[in-house]
């Protein structure tokens, strides 16, 4: 079976990673000077203090070369979506598209695409990228995929290779999956890069503690979340203390930030039932001032 991962990034190079002994994997890069240095040296996976060189096949991102994948994983930032939206509707529609994003703002982005057989995914490993050519994981999970259009038995070949260090998991409604992980995101993400602390430190200091509540106050009061959610966001600190969030990494590292698909897609949610989240909007202006967004919402 043909697989492509599109994108570069950690997520990315990552899933490339776990999947090359199971399939037939191409890397596809935004740069091609990342898939040559990916060709000629290899990907090299830290964990757990040793580093594994694995050669992989990889290239710049070409419709021709894409259209002969037998499942295609979208491992980009949601931002850069819009960006590919040409490349995947000249892809055959038949091939199903996986997407690996945060937030949910990239649901009205399905919607337009023409492909037969769309899934969504969460991802709940820990991984950072180190360069153009290495990851460095910091901690396992698992990767919950759900059906968002089309036959979900077009990916059933990838759901039964699901091995203990890369497991997938299977859930039938998407939304109820892609809500567990926003109200994890909308908490832990934005709070963690303005505060520049580690995912632990939400729960260990009393103060960062009580702008996680009412954080995920205002969050619930939209997606009608309850306590067992606040608790799933606390075990996610205390599994990942001593990571950096992504959006952490982001700011230190000047990038873009997923500001947008997470604490934007509630607020504009929000603003549909006539309900104003004012530390959320705060925030969220905090995060767009960071990273020198213009202004939108």
């Amino acid at each position: 079976m043909n697989i492509g991962i599109i994108g570069g990034g950690s997520i990315g190079m990552f899933f490339s990673a776990c999947l090359h002994d199971s399939f037939n994997v191409t890397q596809y890069t935004r740069k091609q000077v990342q898939a040559d240095e990916i060709c000629q040296n290899g990907l090299w996976v830290e964990e757990n203090g040793g580093k594994n060189r694995i050669n992989l096949q990889a290239r710049s991102l070409q419709v021709k070369e894409a259209s002969r994948e037998d499942v295609l994983f979208i491992a980009v930032k949601q931002y850069h979506l819009q960006a590919l939206e040409t490349f995947l509707c000249s892809l055959p529609v038949s091939i199903p598209l996986i997407f690996l994003q945060n937030g949910m703002g990239h649901l009205a982005f399905l919607e337009k695409l023409p492909q037969q057989h769309l899934f969504v995914a969460t991802i709940e490993h820990g991984v950072f990228r180190k360069d153009q050519n290495s990851i460095h994981i910091r901690g396992r999970g698992k990767t919950n995929i759900a059906l968002f259009r089309g036959n979900p038995e077009t990916i059933k070949q990838i759901m039964s290779t699901s091995i203990k260090e890369f497991p997938f998991h299977w859930h039938n409604q998407y939304q109820k999956m892609l809500l567990e992980k926003l109200f994890a995101n909308a908490v832990i993400n934005p709070l963690t890069a303005i505060l520049k602390v580690k995912n632990g430190e939400l729960i260990s200091n009393p103060y960062y503690y009580s702008l996680m509540k009412q954080v995920f106050s205002e969050v619930a009061n939209v997606f009608d979340g309850n306590e067992q959610d606040f608790q799933n966001i606390e075990a996610i600190c205390k599994k990942t203390a001593n990571n950096r969030s992504s959006m952490l990494r982001d700011i230190e590292d000047g990038r873009p930030t997923e500001i947008e698909a997470i604490i934007g897609y509630i607020i504009n949610e929000a603003k549909k039932m006539k309900r104003t989240l004012p530390v959320c909007t705060a925030i969220y202006s905090m995060i767009c001032g960071m990273e020198g967004k213009e202004e939108g919402l």
